[in-house]
Order: C-alpha cells, then sequence, then structure tokens
C-alpha cells in the first residue's frame, strides 16, 4: 500500500513524524515492503502505520550500533504472531540475544499451540526470570493447575508463583493459595488466599495472609473476607494496632 504523508495526517499522525516521512518519501511509502524497514530505521513509529492502515508487516527498532532491539509481527493491523509461530513480539539486549517474547493473537497476548508461555522474560544471562499464560489476553492457569504466573531471580531460583482465572487471582481447585512467595533460600515467607481477586480466607478457616520469618515461625496472620478485613473465629484481632498502622501508611 502506498502511504502519504496526507494519508497519515488524516489518521490524526503526529505531525513531527508526519513532516520527516514526507522529507524522506515525497512520493510515499510502500508499506508493508522495503520502504517499512526505512521508516523505522530513520525513528519513525512504524508500527503506528501497520495499526492505523490494518496493514501485515514487521516493525523494527535498532540501537546506535545497527542492532535490532526489538521485533514487532503484526496482521491486519494487530499484533500476531506469524505462520511460522515465532512470538509476535521480541526484544533483545545489546549483544542480540533475546531477554523479553510475548505471543499475541488478534492483538491480545495468547499461549501458543504447543503450551508455551505468552510471554517471558529472561535476564542478560539467559536465565528465564518470569513467565505468563494468557488466553486472548486475560491470564489464565494451565489445565493441569500450574499458576499462570511464575518468576524466579537471577540465579534461576522461584520467588513468586500466581494462580488465575479470567485474569483474577483465584485459589486453584485443591486448596493451594493463589500467590506465594518464596525467599533466596527457596523458603516460602508469604501466602495470599484469593477469591475472585479478593483477598479471603480459605474454607479451613485460615487466616489469608501468611507471613514467616527466615527461620520458618509465623510472624504474621491476616483475615479477610472478600476484600475486607475481618476477625478470625477465636475473636482474635484481624490485626494488630501496629500493623494497621503500617498498613495505613503503605496507603
Amino acid at each position: 500500500m502506498l502511504i502519504t504523508g496526507e494519508m497519515i495526517r488524516a489518521r490524526g499522525g503526529c505531525e513531527g513524524q508526519t513532516v520527516t516521512f514526507e522529507q524522506l518519501f515525497p512520493q510515499g511509502a510502500e508499506i508493508p515492503g522495503p520502504d517499512l524497514d526505512a521508516v523505522n530505521r530513520a525513528g519513525l513509529d512504524g508500527w503506528w502505520l501497520l495499526e492505523k492502515f490494518e496493514l501485515s508487516g514487521t516493525f523494527r527498532r535498532w540501537n546506535d550500533n545497527g542492532t535490532v532491539v526489538e521485533e514487532e509481527h503484526y496482521a491486519h493491523g494487530r499484533l500476531h504472531d506469524p505462520a511460522d509461530g515465532a512470538p509476535a513480539g521480541r526484544r533483545y539486549n545489546a549483544a542480540g540475544a533475546i531477554v523479553k517474547e510475548a505471543h499475541y493473537a488478534h492483538g491480545r497476548l495468547h499461549d501458543p499451540a504447543d503450551g508455551a508461555p505468552a510471554f517471558r522474560r529472561w535476564n542478560d544471562n539467559g536465565i528465564v526470570v518470569a513467565e505468563e499464560h494468557y488466553v486472548n489476553g486475560l491470564r489464565q492457569d494451565l489445565t493441569d493447575g500450574s499458576a499462570a504466573l511464575r518468576r524466579w531471580n537471577a540465579r534461576g531460583i522461584l520467588v513468586e508463583e500466581q494462580h488465575y482465572v479470567n485474569d483474577l487471582r483465584q485459589d486453584p481447585a485443591d486448596g493451594a493459595p493463589a500467590v506465594r512467595l518464596w525467599n533466596a533460600n527457596d523458603a516460602i515467607f508469604e501466602e495470599q488466599h484469593y477469591v475472585n481477586d479478593q483477598l479471603h480466607d480459605p474454607a479451613d478457616g485460615a487466616a489469608a495472609v501468611r507471613r514467616w520469618n527466615d527461620d520458618g515461625t509465623i510472624i504474621e496472620e491476616v483475615h479477610y473476607d472478600h476484600g475486607l478485613l475481618r476477625d478470625p473465629a477465636d475473636g482474635a484481632a484481624a490485626e494488630s494496632e501496629a500493623q494497621q498502622i503500617a498498613r495505613q501508611k503503605l496507603i
């Protein structure tokens, strides 16, 4: 498709970028096509052209050394994995290693057919530090009950796990907490129970939120009823006065 500056203006394009576009392509640019990379290399928003004109193609961004640092594949103006199953979005570090990738279907994060996570992030040492599973743009646990979201520290040790149903934090069917946090010694230091994205005590009456110190001693328990603090059945305070003051300061 031959795109001109006037066509860009008609769709609300930035005037500064439109003027630069016209200077580079006085007769218009063929998008997608060889002109797309030229648009991207000039620092113009090629992704915007693909989106606004509902075109298919790949947007790329380079660093000052000429290394590709970002790629996004579009189909009819929306982020969408290409036919070979590669992720629609990828980012690279200065050395050219992948540090982030995201699978999309029709503009929404979506796990590919092989069950890989829709979103994945690596540190510069090549260690996976985050994975998130999505269905049609919503975080969703896997069918085997595995958590939708997991994060690792720089050494590859699991430090966080969150369960989701339709993008809402939710305890899985086995009653495990929706959210678990681990310290660097691989010991759990916090658990949180949720129902429909609201903190809520589990059926056994345990506290919705529990925290431990490094030696495994419970140091805090807080009870909730659909997101609201509540006193447990034994009549103990939901929070100590000091905890209430600390929470109010955070708010």
